[in-house]
């Protein structure tokens, strides 16, 4: 099973962020590959300008939402 948890903190070692750490060592890696997307890491900006424009960014995003089994 393909695991992808988006992430969006700004403090990494808040409680949301050891939650995304324990459900990460929870988890067996032989059977389940997991993948983050730390979206305070990346300075993603999530304000819309409106012009529809799709960066590589947001299609890298949306390839991983697509290939995950689960959110």
């Amino acid at each position: 099973m393909k695991i992808l948890i988006i992430f969006a903190h700004p403090n990494p070692k808040s409680f949301c962020g050891a939650l995304k750490d324990s459900f990460i060592d929870g988890v067996n890696p032989n059977k389940h590959s997991v993948e983050v997307i730390d979206l305070y890491q990346e300075k993603f900006n999530p304000v819309s300008l409106g012009d529809n424009e799709i960066t590589p960014e947001i299609e890298k995003y949306q390839q991983l939402i697509s290939n995950a089994n689960c959110l």
